[in-house]
């Protein structure tokens, strides 16, 4: 019986990237994989796909079994639904009373203004630092409103009254990721629905192009930023990047969050971070929050690009960059991204994939490190 299971797929050398429509999830398949998934989709049977492994990889009928097996769980799990959902939940609930606020908050976004209603001080810690610097007191804007607040054990997020989404205390980061996507939206006149993606990343600019340095947690993008933004370059954002459909990186003025390991090595760069007050944003992690000092874009700017470093500080290493192959660039970029769930931006999104240029950067020097950032920025 033939599977009710949505994809697309592009070829690339001997591989093939999938996206599966239910889970809006990606995939990359080398063959045998992509053709047992395309006929396990059509509808052929465990028994001839087993053949087909059988007689065209010369594999025995034991070793085609388990890989069937394998494959065909495989494919259930990638179209399983609720990916999407789980990230950025839609929530619809019943009209609530207005709530009692902690505090409102008004933030000036270019020639646009948001309101926020934070119900207790921990949900303000969330957001508010991040975005203090755009705080105004002009009160004769129109706005668009906010508010974070409780939902039985879990936190709300509120636009004009309808809920966005609702989250337990484990996902604050994706709160924070749907409301940031609602800022660049009203910071530069774009619908959520029409931004490509959004990456966990660092995006830099000499004026012509961007580069975005992305990182698991600790491994040194922001500190390597923040000397580049020393060295004659720009910040586009920090930590989040909005991209738009034309694969063009815009600002986001958020402060940039500085641990506290990486303050000595920031101090003679930004001497004024000795009077920034440390806060604990979680168990294990204090920050400082840098804002105005950051040599910051125009918000009416955008910029391409094509190259992504993956970086990691590592004393083993001086300073090391190396190319990545296009499956793991692409398993990475994945990793750091949120891609918007449509079949015509998943076709876009690896079109791009395709023809970027990903690297993974290993350094414990600082200037080596910048040295060949720099490098790359001159090769246009």
């Amino acid at each position: 019986m033939k599977q009710k299971i949505l994809y697309i797929s592009v070829r690339y050398r001997d591989n093939y990237i999938v996206w599966f429509k239910n889970s809006r999830n990606f995939a990359w398949l080398k063959k045998p994989a992509y053709e047992l998934m395309k006929m396990f989709v059509n509808g052929k049977s465990k028994k001839e796909m087993i053949s087909y492994l059988t007689i065209n990889y010369t594999v025995t009928s034991t070793v085609a079994r388990n890989l069937v097996n394998d494959i065909i769980q495989r494919i259930h799990q990638f179209d399983l639904p609720g990916l999407f959902e789980k990230v950025m939940p839609e929530t619809e609930l019943p009209h609530q009373e207005k709530v009692k606020p902690y505090s409102i908050k008004n933030y000036l976004l270019g020639n646009s203004s948001i309101s926020i209603v934070y119900e207790n001080q921990i949900f303000e810690s969330i957001i508010h630092p991040l975005i203090s610097h755009l705080e105004t007191s002009e009160k004769e804007m129109e706005r668009t409103n906010y508010e974070i607040l409780s939902i039985g054990e879990k936190i709300g997020l509120r636009k004009d009254g309808s809920f966005l989404g609702i989250y337990t205390w484990e996902e604050t980061h994706f709160l924070k990721g749907k409301f940031f996507m609602e800022m660049a939206g009203i910071a530069h006149n774009i619908s959520e629905g029409e931004w490509l993606m959004a990456v966990h990343a660092s995006g830099i600019t000499n004026g012509k192009k961007a580069i975005l340095l992305s990182a698991v947690p600790g491994g040194g993008k922001t500190t390597l930023s923040a000397i580049l933004i020393k060295n004659g370059f720009q910040l586009v954002s920090d930590d989040f990047v909005p991209v738009d459909r034309n694969i063009r990186a815009y600002p986001f003025p958020v402060a940039m969050s500085v641990k506290e390991g990486s303050v000595n090595t920031l101090m003679p760069y930004y001497p004024t971070l000795a009077d920034k007050p440390l806060k604990q944003v979680t168990s294990e992690k204090k920050v400082r929050y840098l804002s105005g000092e950051l040599n910051l874009v125009p918000l009416s700017g955008s910029y391409p690009f094509n190259e992504v470093v993956f970086v990691e500080y590592n004393p083993k290493f001086k300073c090391r960059l190396k190319k990545l192959s296009k499956a793991e660039g692409l398993i990475r970029i994945l990793e750091q991204s949120y891609i918007t769930p449509q079949k015509e931006f998943a076709g876009i999104f690896i079109n791009w994939a395709l023809k970027a240029s990903f690297y993974k950067l290993t350094y414990s020097d600082n200037l080596n490190a910048i040295e060949t950032l720099t490098i790359m920025f001159g090769n246009e």
